[in-house]
């Protein structure tokens, strides 16, 4: 088989753009007007060890989602039936591709994607299932890292006023 991306390579780039129609509407990630950061979960069947687990913890942590102007977006390639607020996109194994979720028989893996602000990919896990990924904390910690600076001058934010 020819060379199958990985999500690592990915980091630093920029995240691979799409819009897909979810649970919630038309859904477009990656655009980088709108300097929303992401973090996309995939999720490749509802059925996969500790994936409700981990759909339900990372929606305990909405708050702090919120908090820092992100969304969440769980991709799967069946229908979900959980309950969550975030948009669901079904159907898109092509996305499992796209992002490096895939091994090298074609299947799907588990994985969650944090893009920040800038549409660039800060960092990705993959794994068989989800109680190979870190755990919702983990990733929330990555997206407010990502948060903190320029990826073209690497000043912090908080900064930027002062260096104008």
């Amino acid at each position: 088989m020819d060379h199958v991306i990985k999500c690592e390579e990915l980091i630093g780039q920029h995240t691979p753009w799409f819009r897909r129609e979810s649970s919630q509407g038309n859904t477009a990630v990656g655009d980088g007007s709108g300097r929303t950061p992401w973090v996309l979960v995939f999720s490749p069947r509802p059925e996969v060890s500790g994936g409700p687990e981990y759909l339900r913890a990372i929606h305990e942590n909405r708050g702090e989602y919120d908090r820092l102007g992100a969304r969440v977006a769980i991709i799967s390639i069946g229908e979900l039936t959980l309950d969550l607020p975030f948009p669901v996109i079904a159907g898109a194994l092509d996305l499992f591709a796209r992002f490096g979720f895939m091994d090298r028989q074609g299947n799907p893996r588990c994985g969650v994607v944090v893009v920040d602000r800038y549409s660039q990919v800060d960092c990705c896990y993959s794994g068989g299932d989800f109680t190979d990924l870190p755990a919702p904390r983990v990733i929330l910690q990555r997206l407010e890292g990502a948060e903190s600076v320029c990826p073209e001058c690497g000043v912090p934010e908080a900064q930027w006023l002062d260096v104008a």
